[in-house]
């Protein structure tokens, strides 16, 4: 039997899961990408500005740890004006977008989140804002918005581990517009997917089971 007695329980259902281990991805993701592009942005600015964009990151990062981003929102907002071609200042918007989002400021996440693709700074980073746009319209129901977000996506380019990102909000945006076989498609894609993160593969393999009942 369906766990989930409505679609309504079942979307509550998955996006419970990222609230509670989205952040911890972002911060993985944020880890590995800022250790190769922060190096590089090192090499290529003033010694000065960089250290002082990366100190300015960390303080950034501590607070939103802490759950007190809003302490130096404004601060995280005069790096990216500062400095908007640095990886820090990329990193933060993703926080500022984030820090909007919870206070359902869902525009000025977007806004943000947008800020990240334009700057192009790195294809990690640009891939986290476009997934997390895509799920910012999936809950507003705005489902042709989401689909083209995707679609902007070349996934023939992404890591093993993004693959599995993509193709799980692939798989969600296709469950809420009742396109099974292709959510099945997706899901299945993602269980199959070495690189998953564990919990990823998890919530997709009850969502397959589900799917096949």
């Amino acid at each position: 039997m369906n766990r989930y007695e409505t679609d309504e329980e079942q979307l509550t259902a998955l996006k419970n899961w990222w609230d509670k281990y989205g952040t911890a991805l972002l911060s993985a993701v944020l880890v590995v990408v800022l250790a190769w592009a922060g190096w590089s942005y090192y090499q290529k600015s003033q010694f000065a500005k960089a250290s002082n964009a990366s100190t300015t990151f960390e303080v950034l990062q501590s607070k939103v740890e802490q759950n007190a981003f809003g302490d130096v929102a404004r601060e995280g907002l005069k790096l990216m004006e500062d400095q908007p071609k640095s990886p820090y200042a990329t990193a933060t918007a993703l926080m500022e977008a984030q820090f909007e989002l919870e206070k359902g400021h869902t525009d000025k996440a977007i806004e943000n989140l947008q800020w990240v693709i334009n700057q192009n700074i790195d294809a990690s980073l640009v891939l986290v804002a476009k997934l997390r746009m895509t799920g910012i319209y999936i809950d507003q129901k705005q489902y042709d918005k989401a689909a083209s977000v995707l679609k902007s996506v070349d996934a023939a380019k992404l890591a093993a581990g993004e693959k599995a990102n993509f193709d799980f909000t692939s798989g969600f945006l296709a469950l809420q517009q009742n396109q099974l076989d292709v959510a099945r498609q997706f899901l299945q894609q993602v269980v199959d997917n070495t690189a998953a993160a564990a919990n990823l593969q998890n919530v997709a393999r009850l969502q397959l089971g589900d799917l096949t009942q």
